[in-house]
């Protein structure tokens, strides 16, 4: 029986450690405001992980972040820096 109760933990903590490491995707174009060119090169830095990606060329992205709310700063030479929350859904 204890065996069984041991087992029945793992099995537990296993799965709820999988849901809390869940992550996803976010892509996007960065552009002007103005003029609704792309913007190349941004940067997009996530505080929370300390990581920082640069947009392409043409100013898109792919992000993998983590569920739920995220902060996201984004940074470009020449205009003004923009902090923005990627909420979950």
């Amino acid at each position: 029986m204890r065996f069984k109760n041991i087992l029945l933990l793992l099995v537990l903590l296993c799965c709820s450690i999988i849901g809390v490491a869940q992550e996803r995707t976010v892509t996007g174009k960065v552009s002007s405001v103005k003029t609704g060119e792309a913007i190349p090169s941004v940067n997009l830095h996530l505080p929370q992980q300390q990581r920082t990606i640069s947009a392409n060329e043409d100013g898109t992205f792919t992000l993998v972040i983590p569920s739920g709310r995220t902060s996201l700063r984004i940074t470009a030479v020449g205009y003004v820096t923009k902090d923005v929350t990627i909420e979950e859904g």
